[in-house]
């Protein structure tokens, strides 16, 4: 599985400390847990902390599509 917090924390070239600050964690040390699957990553936390990244002045969306039979449905 991805890991989503490794991922977008790289992608916007942060620190984890300056990533905890921007993505509304609360602290250093639960990105690193997240990072390193020591920590679950749900739904909740993940809009969160798009929620925070936008307040921090990024442009950040949650997109869900779950597939059922084959068929895809869009949540947003």
């Amino acid at each position: 599985m991805r890991n989503v917090v490794k991922e977008l924390r790289s992608k916007l070239g942060l620190s984890q400390s300056k990533f905890a600050k921007v993505a509304g964690f609360n602290s250093i040390q639960q990105v690193s847990n997240l990072e390193n699957d020591r920590q679950n990553v749900g739904l909740g936390l993940i809009k969160k902390m798009v929620d925070s990244l936008n307040v921090s002045g990024h442009r950040a969306t949650l997109t869900v599509i779950v597939s059922v039979d084959d068929e895809d449905i869009l949540l947003s």
